[in-house]
């Protein structure tokens, strides 16, 4: 049986179609817990990652450089954060901080996303699990493999 140009051409196509997808999907890390970062730290070292946690100590901060704690009620870590820090930052709310991990239990911050505590009390958080991304990879190339299929079908079917 001989493939066709067309036929390798689309069977490569997906290949590399499903990789990138994949690989993008690796590449984007969801937000991580302070005990997610702190049990994985030679993985994040150097990396930009976003953690969750609760702000668990004050600022204290010396030439518009800030440093503060973050927590997940098992693991902590120290933020520095160079700039003003937002309005409603205190003790006890809920924040993403954006940032290098510059040591096992240092993260060198460029960005602090906090949520109004009152206006956000009532809702709970759900975010989507690895299990989800793992659904999307498998439903993506579902998808590629059914339109490589059809065309692998209408292309070399016999007329009758």
């Amino acid at each position: 049986m001989k493939i066709s140009g067309k036929l390798l051409f689309l069977a490569i196509l997906a290949i590399i179609s499903v990789a990138l997808v994949f690989s993008a999907v690796q590449q984007s890390d969801p937000y991580l817990t302070v005990t997610q970062v702190v049990e994985h730290s030679d993985r994040y070292q150097g990396r930009v990652v976003q953690v969750i946690g609760i702000i668990s100590g004050g600022a204290n901060g010396e030439n518009a450089t800030n440093a503060f704690r973050l927590t997940d009620s098992q693991e902590s870590i120290d933020v520095v954060y160079r700039g003003p820090l937002p309005e409603n930052f205190q003790v006890g709310i809920q924040a993403v901080v954006v940032g290098t991990m510059s040591s096992q239990k240092t993260l060198e911050a460029s960005n602090i996303l906090l949520k109004c505590p009152s206006k956000y009390a009532d809702q709970s958080q759900t975010s989507p699990g690895p299990e989800y991304t793992f659904y999307a990879i498998v439903g993506l190339a579902a998808i590629v493999g059914t339109y490589v299929m059809v065309f692998v079908l209408r292309t070399f079917r016999k007329p009758l």
